[in-house]
């Protein structure tokens, strides 16, 4: 007797988590996928055999997802938790054909990044340089990077702190070691 998808997919779970290392979060979220698209199979009178993922039935699910209003990065992840499954299914010999090798995912839209306005980048930097110096000196190497200064005394002077405040807080705040708290 053949398992089931569902028997199977339980399988591949504890696998995902136990041997692949996958976290909890994303086998929960496979596992309602799975779940989403077994009940679709189902609902076309169909068991839950391995032979039941055709490209045809990966393709309509697919479509049924796009009008059950899904965003494009949502069918993709149904889409690759199904691929993951498949795979866990090739890898134990328990099927030997890859019908989602010819089923795309939808494009995702693009989005442009956003940036600070120039605004909001002084209104940062004043907010650090009169209310949080340790803060700077945490982060004060970035902060160089950012505004292309190769001299703490330079940064000061944009923050319009005194380099020996910056300094000292440097000193009692390594940047460094308060790196290594905030990982």
């Amino acid at each position: 007797m053949q398992e089931t998808l569902d028997t199977l997919a339980q399988d591949s779970f504890v696998y995902l988590e136990a041997e692949r290392g996958y976290s909890p979060l994303t086998v929960s979220a496979y596992r309602s996928d799975l779940s989403q698209l077994f009940a679709f199979i189902q609902q076309s009178g169909t068991s839950l055999e391995p032979d039941a993922i055709t490209i045809q039935r990966a393709r309509r699910w697919v479509v049924h997802l796009r009008r059950e209003g899904l965003s494009s990065n949502t069918i993709a992840r149904h889409i690759c938790s199904l691929r993951s499954f498949w795979r866990y299914l090739l890898d134990f010999e328990i099927v030997n054909h890859d019908p989602l090798r010819q089923v795309s995912p939808p494009r995702r839209p693009e989005r442009l990044p956003t940036y600070l306005s120039e605004t909001e980048l002084r209104q940062l930097l004043q907010a650090a340089a009169e209310h949080r110096v340790e803060y700077c000196a945490v982060r004060l190497a970035s902060l160089q990077k950012l505004l292309g200064h190769s001299r703490l005394d330079t940064t000061a002077v944009y923050l319009h702190v005194g380099s020996q405040q910056l300094r000292q807080a440097v000193e009692e705040h390594p940047p460094a070691a308060s790196a290594d708290r905030h990982r």
